[in-house]
Formats: structure tokens, C-alpha cells, sequence
């Protein structure tokens, strides 16, 4: 049996989820799925880990989205938001301040008033990462 060229098929890589595609060309922009357009990072306001899912809080909708990806595969798209605690991430832009309300815990207070708590072991990490993002440390 004579093998032709009609019966031989192409190899076919395979595709790429969109997710794992980079970011793109504009670099302040991240693909979330079930949204059918690209997020800007400055409209995040915070992320919010449930297991396997996260909570996106965005500056314009009301509602938080719930998206079917790891609080670590934001981490690593959002290379210039901050982790504070193991189920949190907040975004530098949307910090009021820094409150120390004893001398065991510190708290960030976020624009929209909502307050995150930094874990005990991460406090010198978001310290130093708001001090890049320009964001004093000016414990109340």
C-alpha cells in the first residue's frame, strides 16, 4: 500500500488557552475568563482567593466576578499588585492609607473603604512593595 500525499494529515500543534497566552501588547491589561474584554489593572481594585476561584472587585461594577483561576496565576499576571494575606490581593492604586491599630497587626485601608488585614509574615514584604508603588508607610 502506496501511501499519497492527500492521505498523509498535517501535524497539528496543539492550541494555546487564552489564558496562557501573555498578557498582550498592552501590558496593563489582563484577559479574565467569562469577560469578553480585556480588564485594565487600575480598574481592580482588590482580589479576593476562594480555592480554586477568585473574587475580582472591580472599580466600576458593583458586583464582584467570580473567576475559575488561582489567587497564584493572578499573582503572577499582576506583577504589580501586592498579596497581603494568603486569600488577598490589592492594588497599590486604590491604598488610603496604612493603620497599625495595635502592635501585633497592620491593616491597609483601600479607597472604597474596605479594610485588609496584612498576615503577620507578609507585613515587611507590602511594606517594601507600597514603598515602590510610592505609597508611605505612615502607621495611625
Amino acid at each position: 500500500m502506496q501511501l499519497l500525499e492527500q492521505d498523509i494529515l498535517p501535524i497539528q500543534t496543539p492550541t494555546r488557552h487564552f489564558l496562557q497566552r501573555p498578557i498582550g501588547s498592552r501590558a496593563n491589561q489582563i484577559r479574565l475568563p467569562g469577560i469578553d474584554r480585556p480588564i485594565a489593572h487600575s480598574s481592580i481594585i482588590r482580589l479576593m482567593g476562594f480555592g480554586n476561584y477568585t473574587w475580582v472587585y472591580l472599580a466600576e461594577p458593583a458586583k464582584p466576578v467570580l473567576i475559575t483561576q488561582t489567587l497564584k496565576w493572578f499573582e503572577n499576571q499582576l506583577a504589580d499588585f501586592v498579596r497581603v494575606h494568603k486569600s488577598e490581593m490589592i492594588n497599590p492604586l486604590f491604598v488610603q492609607s496604612i493603620t497599625n491599630p495595635n502592635n501585633a497587626t497592620l491593616e491597609v485601608c483601600l479607597t472604597n473603604g474596605y479594610i485588609a488585614r496584612i498576615s503577620r509574615r507578609r507585613i515587611q514584604g507590602v511594606i517594601n512593595k507600597l514603598a515602590l508603588a510610592n505609597r508611605p508607610f505612615n502607621p495611625q
